[in-house]
């Protein structure tokens, strides 16, 4: 028996018909009905279309085999795809090549065997279409030609297989791309946070039951950037950004709106745990330490109800924080949201301990004001700061 010789193309043909993905799939009826009709026209027990892998020929279709593969070598196929014509065995045991085949002189007994090559546009005999017998004999014209025919169709079949897999691989990595460049467009570079755009848009999405919006400013990054140079600054706001995004629940959104400013968006938090959680992010931050010691915070919050304007709220967070910087930086403050009017608790940092609450018995600070301008505000805020003295 003589072992077939390997296509000069071989590498490239194993890449394409793999690509193809079709070897070991299931039966199929677009190639099961071109292997029945060519056992018809060629009034052949046996039919199959045969794909030839690295050390195997499998068989995607067949008609009369009980077999689903075979070892390359000892496949006829093997040999017919070194040519791109049509290779007719009249009878395997007078053929030097097949006298001694297992396949030959064992089960199925193969006597006669006709096989065209299924060769790609791109040249790549991947397989062939085959008709075989357990007779020695030879095949008219015409039934030649129905296998040449009938091998276009299956080559065809296999190039709109490798076309789909080349599509739907463009597609995955496309969306693969748009997803990253949406992350991209989605975060701050620096903490890996949201950024303002997409809390924006967050924000227009929901406002479902109650909620709560903390904004944060850092109290002194530019003396930290003017002192230190901006790689501790940066250094400061990734650490900031890390001990935030660990008080956080899984619900709870994160982002960086500001050179040094944070929101977070708290579905389904009242004003109580608002509050709450906004002193332990408070708490958090001051465990990070820059290089002038530890990191001073000026935080506000705002609970509010469904079908609050979650803009006016997030502005509210944030009135909220600046009444903590009037007061004199480093605390909390924040108030259930209602339109046009705050009411405050503002404490300076000198009134706290790290991490500790501050009094919120009803002689601490509390001020109710229609708040219509900044300077109301600052007013309002100025009698917090008064009343925390």
């Amino acid at each position: 028996m003589h072992a077939p010789s390997r296509p000069d193309n071989e590498t490239a043909r194993l890449r394409v018909l793999h690509d193809a993905g079709i070897l070991d799939t299931d039966a199929e009826a677009a190639f099961d009905s071109l292997v029945r009709f060519a056992a018809r026209s060629a009034q052949t027990p046996m039919a199959l279309i045969t794909l030839v892998d690295d050390a195997r020929q499998w068989f995607k279709a067949k008609v009369g085999v009980d077999l689903t593969e075979t070892p390359r070598e000892d496949a006829f196929c093997a040999h017919a795809i070194l040519s791109q014509d049509m290779m007719i065995v009249p009878d395997a045991r007078a053929d030097l090549r097949f006298h001694d085949n297992p396949l030959v002189t064992g089960h199925p007994n193969i006597r006669f065997y006709a096989g065209m090559p299924l060769v790609t546009g791109d040249g790549f005999s991947l397989g062939t279409l085959c008709v075989l017998d357990t007779r020695p004999r030879e095949l008219s014209a015409e039934q030649l030609q129905d296998l040449r025919d009938l091998a276009l169709q299956a080559t065809l079949q296999l190039e709109l297989r490798g076309l789909a897999r080349r599509h739907e691989r463009v597609e995955a990595e496309l969306h693969a791309s748009l997803h990253r460049l949406g992350e991209i467009a989605a975060t701050d570079p620096l903490t890996g946070l949201y950024n303002r755009r997409e809390l924006e848009e967050y924000l227009a999405r929901v406002a479902v039951g109650e909620y709560a919006v903390v904004a944060l400013d850092l109290d002194g990054l530019k003396a930290v950037n003017d002192g230190f140079g901006h790689h501790a600054g940066d250094e400061m706001l990734q650490n900031v950004a890390a001990a935030l995004s660990a008080q956080v629940r899984g619900s709870d959104v994160v982002a960086r709106v500001g050179g040094d400013e944070f929101v977070v968006l708290m579905p389904g938090a009242g004003a109580a745990a608002a509050e709450a959680r906004a002193w332990r992010l408070h708490a958090a931050v001051a465990t990070v330490r820059g290089p002038g010691g530890p990191v001073r915070v000026s935080v506000g919050w705002c609970s509010a109800q469904r079908g609050s304007d979650v803009v006016a709220v997030w502005k509210a967070a944030d009135d909220a924080m600046y009444s903590v910087k009037y007061a004199g930086r480093d605390g909390v403050a924040g108030h259930s949201f209602a339109p046009g009017v705050v009411a405050l608790r503002a404490w300076p940092g000198d009134q706290r301990t790290a991490g500790a609450r501050p009094d919120t018995s009803p002689s601490s600070s509390l001020v109710a004001a229609s708040v219509t301008s900044p300077t109301a505000l600052s007013n309002t805020a100025a009698l917090a700061a008064d009343g925390a003295r």
